[in-house]
């Protein structure tokens, strides 16, 4: 075993090494390519000698039971046949003879298994205390309910208040789906099932919609427990999601909002005119004059849908030579670009 290098107080990195070797979760063992060869040494002894053990095993049991046969059913059908006794007595001993052998063998491979794992962790294992000291412990899993959060944390996690993310909690019917599970949503890994609680997968999905991290991050910070299960979780309710209100997120929905159109510009219109104030960090606030008019009969905003345009308001402000451009063209542009795909949408 190599020596256990000095690390870095603060870090508890190795020194004089590259920052993408030097972790401080790392051992002294995996230093050198003689360590590793000689744990791929046992590893594969340890492979070996289970395979022999599970042989001499499945062994047993036939060779028992023809040393059964001769020693104590064989030799009743011969007692009357002159020298067929001494036959069977001898297929009797050497079955005997052939079962005590594989009894050793057997166990024989068993105590050597058992060393060898031993070795392994002796040798390679990370013991209870260093594991302690570098903090590889996951975060306990929380079990994150609405009532584990106020309303604050509700809108600092996920930009709603409680009460709306039980609202929208109900509205996709995640309850009415684990009551069918004894309260469990089930996910289906490719052999096993997770048990996901409603709630839980609720939160969990808001929460990475709205900061945008890793569900690594997520769990050290907020959720706890294991990550892997997540890897499940959030692909099936956004699946589910996706698949519920398949016709609600396409355009096919606005054909029912039609005649609520006029209602929609009214708002809209009656919105961009009122008066706000914007306050400032140093305690001042300015007092921002809404728009007198639409310039567009706008009647909603389609969110993450890109459909080109033609630049509006680009021609010039009048049909003659030398005409000037439009006083709004600049504004009108600029309010329908998007930098994410460069166009005018």
């Amino acid at each position: 075993m190599g020596r256990i290098p000095r690390r870095r107080q603060l870090t508890g990195c190795r020194r004089r090494l590259p920052l993408r070797k030097a972790t401080a979760c790392s051992r002294g063992m995996h230093l050198s390519h003689a360590e590793v060869g000689f744990r791929d040494f046992i590893q594969s002894l340890f492979a070996v000698t289970c395979h022999s053990s599970r042989s001499a095993m499945q062994a047993i049991l036939p060779i028992l039971a023809l040393s059964l046969y001769f020693t104590d059913g064989g030799g009743d059908n011969h007692d009357d046949g002159g020298d067929g006794g001494d036959g069977d007595d001898d297929a009797g001993r050497v079955t005997q003879a052939l079962l005590l052998f594989v009894v050793g063998r057997y166990s024989v491979q068993v105590s050597r298994m058992w060393r060898v794992f031993y070795l392994d962790y002796l040798y390679h294992d990370i013991p209870l205390v260093e594991e302690n000291s570098h903090g590889l412990n996951d975060f306990p899993r929380q079990n994150i309910r609405f009532d584990s959060w106020t309303s604050k944390e509700c809108f600092f996690y996920t930009s709603f208040r409680k009460n709306h993310l039980f609202r929208i909690y109900h509205q996709f019917g995640l309850a009415q789906l684990a009551a069918q599970n004894h309260g469990s949503i089930l996910v289906f890994t490719g052999f096993r099932y997770y048990h996901f609680d409603p709630e839980e997968l609720f939160l969990f999905m808001m929460t990475k919609c709205k900061l945008g991290y890793a569900n690594i991050a997520l769990c050290k910070l907020i959720f706890g427990g294991n990550a892997s299960r997540w890897s499940f979780g959030y692909p099936w309710i956004l699946k589910y999601l996706d698949e519920r209100y398949d016709r609600t997120i396409s355009h096919e929905k606005l054909r029912d909002y039609v005649d609520d159109f006029p209602l929609f510009y009214q708002a809209i219109n009656h919105f961009i005119q009122k008066t706000n104030l914007r306050h400032f960090q140093d305690g001042t606030a300015v007092e921002r004059q809404g728009l007198n008019f639409l310039p567009w009969s706008i009647f909603g905003f389609i969110d993450c849908s890109i459909d080109r345009i033609n630049r509006p308001m680009s021609g010039p402000d009048g049909d003659y030579e030398g005409a000037p451009r439009k006083a709004l063209g600049d504004v009108a542009q600029r309010a329908v670009y998007t930098g994410y795909k460069n166009v005018t949408d």
